[in-house]
């Protein structure tokens, strides 16, 4: 095999080379094959792993959901059931009136948490196609506006119209920033200035959404987008607006985080791709804003 000075291989030592490297090379395809069947054997074993964790976590969030509706549903039934405990014994009509009101205004709340609550467990895609987002923030915009007085909102907008259309739903998306907007206001005891900026970023559309509240607290921010998490269970929040905005954007391939302002307040921004494909076709197509 090795020698100071040159020579030529002869006949035998060109069969012992070749006899040489077919034993190399079956060891290290057997090498191949065994690491592959390993890596098989783990994929597998990860998978098995996987498949019990979400059973694991559907479990929890069943537990969960069952928590929060009864916990949701527990105190408007309640209201409703003295209500009408009290209207037998009534005999004053403003006072019954009052009370039927109450009863009215109670259930309505039971329907809102149940739409609330099948809202968020609908799992069935929508049907997107390319929208100016742009335009979608203006028509959701002047339709909150609507909902509070001036000394309770004011909007700045700083829209990038260069923007490429966005494949979305559009009343999923509308959704998304109407649960924002509102969860800001509501949070704000002022006027609450709310800021929406869209921008390029890549190959997607960034959307910034951001009040000039008190902003999230540091232990509240990583519970967020938990089902049932409300910082306004007093007055009647059901913790699954955030919920809901979270599924609703991952859906459509995005992704949303919340933050607190540099200046104070929430911030919350979401990215969505760009339409890259052919206009889907559905019910609703169109410009959004035309409503």
């Amino acid at each position: 095999m090795y020698t100071r000075q040159r020579r030529l291989l002869s006949r035998h030592d060109l069969t012992f080379l070749r006899s040489l490297a077919n034993v190399f090379a079956s060891a290290v395809q057997r090498q191949v094959i065994e690491e592959k069947r390993l890596r098989e054997r783990e994929l597998e074993t990860i998978q098995r792993s996987e498949v019990q964790l979400r059973r694991a976590e559907r479990l929890a969030s069943l537990g969960t959901f069952a928590t929060g509706i009864a916990h949701e549903l527990n105190n408007p039934l309640n209201n409703i059931s003295l209500a009408a405990e009290s209207m037998e014994a009534e005999s004053d009509v403003a006072r019954r009136t009052k009370m039927i009101q109450n009863v009215r205004s109670n259930a309505e709340r039971c329907g809102r948490i149940i739409e609330s609550v099948l809202r968020f467990a609908r799992d069935e895609s929508s049907r997107k196609w390319p929208i100016d987002l742009n335009a979608l923030i203006q028509h959701v915009t002047n339709v909150v506006r609507a909902d509070f007085t001036p000394e309770r909102l004011q909007f700045k907008l700083d829209l990038d119209r260069s923007l490429a259309p966005v494949r979305c739903n559009p009343t999923e998306m509308e959704q998304v920033f109407t649960n924002l907007i509102r969860n800001g206001v509501q949070a704000h005891k002022g006027l609450c200035t709310m800021l929406i900026r869209t921008e390029r970023a890549a190959d997607a559309v960034r959307v910034t959404v951001a009040d000039d509240g008190i902003g999230i607290s540091e232990q509240d921010l990583p519970h967020i987008f938990d089902p049932f998490f409300s910082t306004r269970r007093r007055s009647g929040g059901t913790g699954l607006g955030l919920s809901i905005t979270h599924r609703i954007v991952t859906a459509h391939a995005g992704a949303i985080r919340a933050t607190n302002g540099d200046g104070g307040g929430a911030k919350f921004v979401i990215e969505l791709p760009f339409n890259l494909g052919q206009e889907v076709q559905g019910e609703g197509d169109g410009d959004s804003s035309s409503d």
